[in-house]
């Protein structure tokens, strides 16, 4: 079993599932973005859990990546494991109660109502419970066992733990129980960001960017150290925060497992990365995942150095970095690609005698990834540098360019859409 196996892309769901997720991290993305630039004078000042920076923050994880990797995951668990999709139907009802939920959460957030906090966190929960029940059915059809399944078995551990987690603490907003508030915020960020987002990402990243780059894959060991590394440690971080808080040295042994398994994993992605034919064309998917595998690996590396974390302004700089550097770049680059696949993958199979299928570089131009990538990546560093000075005009100015970026990405991502008209593609 490795990571090498073919997919069967006749098993991917109905077009319409991943589509409507996507449309909707989309939504999630542009309304962060817009409100952080809002209201940059607050989250600039002093980083201590302010309700406008946990709104922003709840959107871009709940309403842009975990939506997208909900989608994402949808369409690749039957392709890669050669099963099929337990239930579109469920799947709607999934995502309206998501959308609910999470529109719900960051309100409460923002107007600083626990009972709101409490009402959509509830509503996020219980779509989480639905898409790990459709994705452990999904799993479970598979025909084809392998460590991407074993990887994606670990992320829908992970969501559910960081939702539970997530909705404990919304709780607590009201009723106070929770005494070592920091050690389970930092439990919380531990199961998130560096479980379900990093465990996701790299385990799809390790069996699409090789077909991306026209690659070789990474070596199943290395690959296989890495899924067991970001596996484990998040959750060990996590347990040993909440249950021996006063273990100072244990929460530590897990992030430097995890700091560890990070830096291998950008190892592989660039090995692999430079291991393709150098007459091939740099796909946008290949340069967004180099980018993002350059800032994990430096993230994990300066993590370590005394005083990067020394203030909270700095420890919102590297937050920043983590969520908008690796997680968005990664996240944003892999899905500029998958979406016309997606698309490219329906009109395929209904396609007629006379009718042409586009390419996909002619549905989302290699050009203008190039934009999107430059303006993300630029208010990815302006955004740390604005946050780490308390700088709230730098940070709105890097806010404002990360939402240029994605209205350029919204753009393209209509424009692929309209491919789905039959019309559009006959000669």
């Amino acid at each position: 079993m490795s990571f090498e196996e073919k997919i069967e892309s006749h098993n991917a769901p109905p077009v319409a599932v991943p589509l409507l997720f996507f449309g909707v991290a989309v939504a999630g993305l542009l309304l962060s973005l817009s409100l952080g630039a809002w209201r940059a004078d607050i989250l600039a000042g002093p980083w201590k859990h302010t309700p406008y920076t946990l709104a922003v923050l709840h959107l871009f994880v709940l309403g842009w990546g975990t939506t997208l990797v909900m989608g994402a995951i949808y369409q690749m668990a039957p392709v890669v494991l050669h099963g099929h999709l337990y239930s579109s139907g469920l799947t709607r009802v999934q995502l309206a109660l998501h959308a609910l939920g999470v529109t719900g959460l960051a309100a409460g957030f923002w107007e600083w109502e626990s009972r709101l906090v409490i009402a959509g966190g509830t509503l996020v929960v219980t779509s989480i419970c639905l898409w790990v029940y459709n994705t452990v059915r999904t799993l479970r059809s598979g025909k084809l066992p392998n460590w991407v399944g074993y990887g994606l078995w670990g992320a829908a551990i992970y969501l559910l733990a960081v939702a539970g987690w997530g909705l404990t603490m919304a709780v607590n907003l009201r009723y106070g129980f929770i005494r070592s508030i920091d050690s389970t915020i930092a439990g919380h960020l531990a199961l998130g960001a560096g479980g379900w987002f990093t465990l996701t990402i790299a385990v799809a990243s390790f069996k699409l960017l090789p077909m991306f780059a026209v690659s070789p894959p990474a070596p199943p060991a290395g690959a296989k150290a890495v899924v067991v590394g970001l596996g484990l440690a998040p959750m060990g971080m996590a347990l040993s925060l909440a249950l021996v808080p006063q273990t100072r040295w244990l929460p530590l042994v897990f992030a430097a497992a995890w700091s560890a398994a990070a830096v291998t994993y950008a190892g592989l992605i660039w090995r692999s990365l430079l291991a393709r034919p150098r007459h091939r064309v740099l796909e946008p998917p290949v340069r967004f995942a180099g980018a993002a595998a350059v800032i994990l690996g430096l993230l994990a590396i300066s993590g370590w150095i005394p005083g990067v974390l020394a203030t909270p302004n700095r420890q919102a700089a590297f937050v920043y970095l983590f969520l908008t550097g690796w997680i968005g770049t990664m996240t944003l680059g892999q899905l500029y690609r998958i979406l016309p696949f997606v698309v490219w993958l329906d009109r395929f199979r209904r396609r007629l005698h006379n009718e042409a299928i586009p390419f996909l570089h002619v549905m989302a131009p290699r050009g203008r990834s190039l934009w999107i990538l430059a303006l993300w990546l630029a208010g990815t560093v302006m955004g740390a540098a604005g946050l780490a000075l308390g700088s709230e005009w730098v940070l709105r100015g890097a806010l404002l360019l990360q939402l240029g970026a994605a209205l350029v990405f919204t753009v393209t991502a209509v424009r692929v859409v309209r491919y789905l008209r039959r019309e559009w593609d006959q000669r």
